[in-house]
């Protein structure tokens, strides 16, 4: 996938956003458990990635799992989760992962493409 000259503004509002919404979760994750572990905040940080796992079947399916946990709305889901059964736990983790899926947008890691793993929704990943 070739991005053309007018979708590098957007790519670029995304990448701001996804490092807003990594700062954003960061602090929500701070102050929902502060003086958690540090290892649990390093598992919370990779456990997205899980999605992965999905290649081993295909890309459609790749894609399919990496992309279910890699939007923004699964990690809030799980953090109003959280709220409405008052666990910091959760919405720690919910923020986290959160801020997990923002870091990738602000690196231009976006949603999944069902043509491989390095197409995705802010363009190619690598060369191409």
């Amino acid at each position: 996938m070739t991005q053309g000259r007018g979708d590098a503004p957007a790519r670029g509002w995304q990448q701001l956003e996804g490092a807003g919404m990594a700062i954003g979760g960061l602090a929500i994750a701070g102050i929902a458990a502060p003086g958690g572990p540090w290892w649990a905040w390093i598992i919370a940080l990779i456990a997205p990635d899980i999605g992965l796992l999905g290649y081993l079947v295909g890309r459609r399916v790749g894609a399919l799992t990496y992309n279910m946990l890699h939007i923004y709305a699964t990690p809030f889901l799980l953090m109003m989760i959280g709220v409405g059964a008052g666990s910091t736990v959760l919405i720690a983790g919910g923020a986290l992962w959160l801020a997990r899926v923002g870091l990738d947008r602000a690196f231009g890691l976006g949603l999944k493409l069902r043509g491989g793993y390095r197409e995705n929704h802010l363009g190619q990943i690598g060369r191409e």
